[in-house]
């Protein structure tokens, strides 16, 4: 998720067209609990992800997922 797909005022995420599978935009609808809650999310500055790591890499894996 980028800051740049969001819509805040609109309360919407647009997932654009090269990260859908169908390769078209895709519209989710976000309530007010939703945005109070990305809005919660710290900024990095000069970054455009939402959740990262390092800030510049989107977040992989998981330290408690299991394997097998």
């Amino acid at each position: 998720m980028r800051w740049s797909e969001l819509d805040i005022e609109k309360l919407i995420w647009t997932i654009p067209g090269e990260r859908s599978k169908n390769g078209k935009p895709h519209i989710v609808h976000l309530n007010a609990m939703g945005i109070e809650i990305l809005e919660q999310v710290p900024r990095v500055a000069g970054q455009d992800l939402l959740f990262s790591g390092t800030g510049k890499t989107p977040v992989s894996g998981s330290a408690g997922q299991r394997r097998g």
